[in-house]
């Protein structure tokens, strides 16, 4: 046990390992797999990792860095690390000009992180269903996954 815990506690001496290990026994340790193994059953309760309740995914499909990557001859669609916090602080973007698209995708972007915060819910009243932020997971089929695309051609 002890070459595992040096790895993260490696300001540790021996005396200190042998006065932690005696504070607990050995036995305290072990599991006994072989019989929850036996005993486990189909209806344990799991936590799978896409069951997140109210869990909305996007995409964003457009940089405020694409003039910048056009003059540097590096033509891109898409978005890059990060870019998406120009359009989530609101148009904040030292590095150029914000453009009219720009600007819309901002606040296509900053509205519902908005609505989020107060309401839980990104949607406004009275948007069309093709406007909302859908549930990433509709909980009845885990193989179709939802994606808000935002901003691009």
């Amino acid at each position: 046990m002890s070459p595992i815990i040096r790895r993260f506690a490696h300001a540790l001496d021996d005396e200190d390992y042998d006065q932690l290990f005696s504070l607990y026994p050995e036995t305290g340790f072990e599991e006994d797999i072989q019989r929850y193994d036996a005993r486990k059953a189909e209806g344990d309760p799991t936590a799978k990792s896409q069951d997140f309740v109210g869990v909305r995914r996007y995409s964003l499909n457009q940089s405020m860095l694409n003039p910048l990557l056009d003059i540097g001859g590096m033509w891109y669609i898409g978005t890059i690390r990060r870019s998406d916090t120009n359009y989530t602080f609101n148009e904040v973007f030292p590095e150029g000009e914000v453009t009219d698209e720009d600007k819309q995708v901002s606040e296509k972007f900053a509205t519902p992180f908005i609505n989020f915060a107060y309401t839980g819910d990104p949607n406004e009243p009275g948007l069309a269903d093709e406007e909302c932020w859908q549930l990433t997971f509709s909980g009845e089929d885990d193989y179709h996954v939802k994606v808000q695309v935002i901003g691009g051609p």
